[in-house]
């Protein structure tokens, strides 16, 4: 004999207390580059140059079953970079204490946001098992809602950012045979 259809509810509402998978990684990219240009004049000059960028990138992975039939998944990624001012004054300086307290500025604020996106899913699976004709029917229902937001450049002058929302709704039905 097989599992009575109120066992087999029983069965699927099962909790589990432990999520399935968190998963972070941050990568940061921090780069100096220093330019030696020379101008063609009577009198040789020569300007040094030194470029810096300071790039992250974090990736946030969430997933918890609650139940064997309704899952949670969650996900999400942010690009952010810290203005670094032009230049590479002296050690001691006026010029070098105003630029590391710009970059310390930009570390306690928890860095410049350019991009940040997240993604949560809701999946609810249920054995349809009423009808005898309908054994080894599924039914799911998946929501899904997507966030985008991309903030404006820091020399544009613009304060306009773009953010972008898709909510999406499925209904699947299965059956094995």
């Amino acid at each position: 004999m097989g599992i009575k259809p109120f066992m087999q509810l029983i069965k699927d509402f099962n909790f589990f207390t432990c999520q399935r998978i968190f998963a972070s990684c941050t990568i940061q990219n921090r780069q100096l580059t220093k330019r030696n240009s020379e101008t063609r004049v009577k009198e040789r000059s020569s300007r040094i140059q030194f470029l810096q960028s300071n790039g992250l990138e974090q990736n946030y992975d969430f997933k918890f079953d609650l139940t064997r039939a309704l899952t949670f998944d969650f996900s999400a990624g942010a690009n952010a970079f810290i203005y670094e001012p032009v230049g590479n004054p002296e050690r001691g300086t006026t010029e070098w204490k105003m630029n590391r307290d710009t970059i310390w500025d930009e570390v306690l604020r928890l860095w410049t946001k350019t991009r940040y996106n997240q993604s949560i899913r809701v999946n609810y699976t249920s054995p349809i098992i009423k009808d005898s004709c309908l054994t080894g029917s599924l039914f799911r229902l998946v929501i899904r809602s997507i966030h985008l937001a991309g903030i404006a450049a820091l020399g544009s002058g613009s304060y306009c950012n773009s953010i972008e929302n898709q909510n999406i709704k499925q209904l699947q039905w299965k059956v094995d045979s």
